[in-house]
């Protein structure tokens, strides 16, 4: 076998038609490469990968072509058909010989994310699974190849046949769309045939067990055809033109059952085996919150995602593969709406695009739209909308746990004193906690609601009147709950300020500086503060994550045997020893402290609790800065600020644990590539590499020419 592989692997570069095939793939993976990835700056090497992939249904059959149908026309067939060698082994040396062409390829253009990484980061398990994913789809197309060879004399047949085989099997998807969109028993088997499907599945940080199959499987029946089709004519010229019935059809029906059977018994594989996430966030891994919530299901959910299965958004769906395998309770139906239309109409009067899923349990159902399973940013330059992470799994954990639940916590955000709005991301948070959010102005209520479990009050800088002050403290005395986010005011605030005056806390005049360069991101007044462990930090801070709160209040917190009776303190943030307060931020001259400047450290969250007479329990969760939510600092610090306060919410209104879910990020950032590397590199993957390949072949087949 090793005879016939190296004497394969020789002529190929004799014949200048490997160096050929190496020369136009580079070609096109370096270009592809130099404009997605050095010059746009995308972290994202799959992305030449699939731009290669028509290109690649090109070259094959120029490299395929030859192998068998050559040996045919020339008659030399008949020397490899007499050899004392197994016919198995002429099959597999030869196509061992063309794989090798397509490992050198494929090695070459494993070196291209490296440079990435002077520049940046890449998603590094994603990229070199996908580049092995790129080898075994070659893999699948090459056996086609050496199969059609097989059967004809005719090189130009041969190339033309592979071609457009091949071209069938990656438009398979588009015809079986054609036929029926959400699928029959002839879309099944035209599924088989689809080569390209499996390809996009593995381009998505999964290590899919039956992709790679499929893959596999392609190589061993179109090798094991190839040898049948050779035996035949073998047997034919020993036994001087007595046919045998060599190329047996129940043979080859035993084979291809045996490796369907094998396909289809890996779809029975328990999921953590048959999938497994490689994505640097595991993106579609679901984290322990879903478990928990999944663990407590008394009641089945039916999860209805619409459009077909086979057209279904991949992360999503593999996401709810992932809760159909963890829980029994969990149903997953695809509903196609063009086959029914009115399917929605009973849970919804919006119009729903297709993967948008629709949970119900029961009489109760909620909607999650297509649109808020991803995060988006919009680049004003070119008005293009990029997803930068995915929400699935915190959408539909939440959707669980909403129709789950028997009543909704009702919160009330109080306004009026001219407080910072909540911004859409925020209330869409507070929706993921499943509480019902309402926006009151105290001036209209005499007393805050009676079914309110928490009022959120959102950085004031207008003085409450007394009377809409007396109503806040009446609602906490009667075992309210509340949280508080403080704000730098022009004018003095009395009254609110009496409200955590009550329970021991003083606001301290001024912004908070911290002098400590670990405390504080730019500038000193935008304070990174000390996370301290407690039921509400418990997750930024086992992770070790940062909090960001620019322009601060302080807090001073009575000493415990000062504090009013029954009241107890735990900080939640806090700044350094080196923190200060700046009384007079408008006039200040310097960021350095200052002659009348307060002196630290300061509480920057804190949480109160205080048990009353009646047996009720006043809670409150304050923290010093009105930008806590803002979602410009929210987002330099990777959602953490939003998630303090969910974590917050979730904890006053008695949720066992918050369903909050933070969006996964697979936005690795531009990559950043100086022109002249760009220059350069561009130069060497596009130009110098495939020129010393071609050349290198023209030279040495027109070397033998003259010999």
């Amino acid at each position: 076998m090793f005879a016939i592989y190296k004497k394969e692997l020789k002529s190929y570069f004799h014949s200048v038609i490997g160096c050929l095939f190496m020369a136009v793939l580079l070609f096109f993976i370096g270009l592809y490469f130099t404009v997605d990835c050095l010059v746009y700056g995308t972290p994202y090497f799959t992305y030449v990968l699939n731009s290669v992939l028509v290109i690649f249904l090109f070259v094959v059959p120029i490299l395929t072509m030859k192998i068998l149908s050559e040996e045919k026309h020339q008659k030399t067939d008949q020397l490899l058909f007499t050899a004392p060698v197994k016919l198995w082994k002429i099959i597999v040396g030869k196509y061992l010989a063309l794989l090798t062409i397509l490992g050198i390829v494929v090695l070459i253009s494993g070196v291209y994310p490296l440079v990435l990484l002077m520049s940046g980061s890449i998603p590094f398990a994603e990229t070199y699974f996908a580049i092995f994913a790129f080898f075994l789809f070659g893999a699948a197309c090459i056996a086609i190849g050496l199969f059609i060879s097989a059967i004809t004399e005719s090189q130009v047949i041969a190339a033309v046949a592979t071609f457009g085989i091949l071209l069938i099997g990656f438009m398979m998807s588009g015809i079986s769309g054609i036929i029926s969109s959400g699928g029959n028993w002839l879309t099944k088997i035209l599924s088989i045939f689809d080569i390209a499907v499996r390809f996009d599945s593995l381009m998505n940080g999964i290590v899919d067990v039956n992709c790679m199959l499929y893959y596999i499987s392609v190589v061993i029946f179109f090798l094991f055809l190839t040898c049948r089709v050779i035996q035949k004519r073998r047997w034919t010229v020993v036994n001087l033109g007595v046919k045998k019935t060599a190329f047996s059809a129940s043979i080859t029906i035993i084979v291809a059952v045996v490796i369907a059977a094998v396909n289809i018994g890996a779809n029975f594989l328990p999921d953590s085996i048959k999938s497994i996430d490689i994505t640097d966030n595991k993106l579609y891994t679901i984290g322990d919150t879903t478990k928990n919530v999944l663990d407590n299901l008394s009641q089945d959910i039916t999860v209805y995602m619409l459009g077909s299965e086979k057209s279904a958004d991949i992360t999503i769906q593999t996401m709810l593969q992932r809760y159909e395998s963890y829980s029994d309770k969990i149903k997953v139906q695809y509903i196609d709406q063009n086959q029914n239309p009115n399917f929605t109409a009973q849970y919804t009067s919006e119009q729903l695009a297709d993967n948008s899923l629709i949970v119900a349990c029961g009489d109760k159902n909620t909607v999650i739209n297509y649109n808020d399973c991803f995060e988006t940013e919009i680049d004003y330059q070119t008005y293009q909308e990029t997803p930068t992470g995915y929400d699935g799994e915190g959408q539909l954990t939440s959707a669980i746990s909403y129709v789950t639940s028997e009543n909704l916590p009702k919160v009330y955000v109080i306004t009026g004193h001219q407080e910072l709005d909540l911004s859409s991301n925020v209330l869409a948070n507070m929706k993921k906690e499943n509480v019902d959010v309402e926006t009151i102005n105290l001036m209209n209520y005499d007393t805050i609601p009676d079914d309110a479990a928490s009022i959120v009050i959102s950085g004031p800088v207008v003085d409450y009147s007394k009377e809409d002050a007396d109503k806040v403290k009446s609602y906490l005395t009667a075992g309210g709950h509340a949280i508080i986010l403080t704000a730098i005011a022009d004018e003095e605030m009395p009254n609110f300020k009496s409200i955590l005056v009550d329970y021991g806390v003083n606001m301290v005049e001024g912004a908070v500086f911290d002098s400590n360069q670990n405390n504080y991101y730019k500038y000193p007044f935008y304070i990174l503060p000390e996370i301290k462990s407690h039921a509400i930090t418990k997750e930024l801070y086992q992770g070790k994550r940062y909090v960001l709160l620019p322009q601060s209040t302080g807090f001073q917190t009575a000493e415990e045997e000062t504090m009013p009776e029954g009241v107890t303190a735990t900080v939640l943030l806090s700044t350094s020893d080196s923190a200060y307060s700046k009384k007079n931020v408008k006039n200040m001259t310097t960021y350095a402290k200052e002659d009348g400047d307060t002196d630290g450290p300061f509480d920057l969250g804190i949480y109160l609790e205080k048990l009353n007479a009646d047996e009720t329990t006043t809670k409150i969760v304050a923290f010093g800065c009105e930008y806590l939510l803002d979602d410009e600092f929210d987002t330099m610090v990777s959602g953490a600020n939003v998630k303090l306060f969910t974590s917050s919410l979730s904890y006053l209104v008695d949720h066992e644990e918050s369903v909050s879910i933070p969006s996964k990020s697979y936005d690795y950032g531009t990559i950043m590539v100086n022109q002249s590397t760009v220059i350069l590199m561009g130069i060497i993957v596009t130009v110098l590499i495939p020129l010393i390949l071609l050349v290198s072949g023209i030279l040495v087949w027109a070397q033998r020419r003259k010999k």
